[in-house]
């Protein structure tokens, strides 16, 4: 097999884990140098969503692709956060623009950047990360804690609501979650919305 079919294949390949999305370092490491790169463009290979991230073969995004996009374009340490995050774990059917995207760092808690859609968080932590669905993204915990702090309260009502019906809503990891980070804009929020669910006799009843 060639060199160039190797290339192709592993393009497409990347590809397919990324909802069709790669990055120029990623194009990089697959051995495809600038003018190679260039001529992917020309012929429609590549779309440019950004100077540095491109979608493989198409011009339209899914709604995953462009919340992959978003979370390659802020780069290592970015994860799929806030409505974005309650999109993605299936608590909340619309996904809203911008894509919200959390990276470790800078001051405040998950205070918004002049950049739509990002927030810098100093406080996240290691169990606030995982991956679902190939994404990198807040845990349901962090994540409802972080919509907390902007959703409007019925909305985060039945997000939490939606949560314990697909036993996601584990007692323990929330209240770390809430006893770890007192001083989060979306604490108090998140509490009354678990203390409601609690006392409709939902919370933590569909995950024992």
């Amino acid at each position: 097999m060639s060199g160039r079919t190797n290339t192709h294949h592993g393009l497409a390949s990347l590809a397919a884990r990324q909802y069709g999305i790669v990055t120029r370092a990623q194009l990089a490491d697959l051995g495809l140098t600038e003018r190679a790169v260039e001529l992917y463009l020309r012929n429609g290979g590549l779309q440019a969503w950004h100077r540095d991230v491109f979608a493989v073969g198409h011009g339209g995004l899914s709604a995953h692709g462009l919340c992959m996009a978003a979370v390659l374009f802020r780069g290592d340490g970015a994860v799929l956060s806030f409505q974005s995050a309650v999109w993605l774990w299936g608590l909340e059917r619309k996904l809203e623009i911008p894509v919200g995207v959390s990276v470790p760092g800078g001051s405040g808690r998950g205070r918004r950047s002049e950049e739509f859609g990002l927030h810098r968080c100093p406080d996240l932590r290691e169990e606030d990360l995982t991956t679902t669905e190939l994404m990198p993204v807040t845990a349901v915990p962090r994540t409802l804690l972080d919509y907390a702090s902007i959703a409007r309260q019925y909305k985060l009502e039945l997000a939490v609501e939606r949560a314990d019906r697909m036993g996601l809503l584990l007692p323990v990891a929330f209240e770390r979650v809430l006893d770890e980070l007192p001083e989060h804009p979306g604490r108090e929020p998140l509490w009354r919305s678990l203390t409601l669910c609690r006392d409709r006799d939902l919370y933590g009843t569909r995950a024992a």
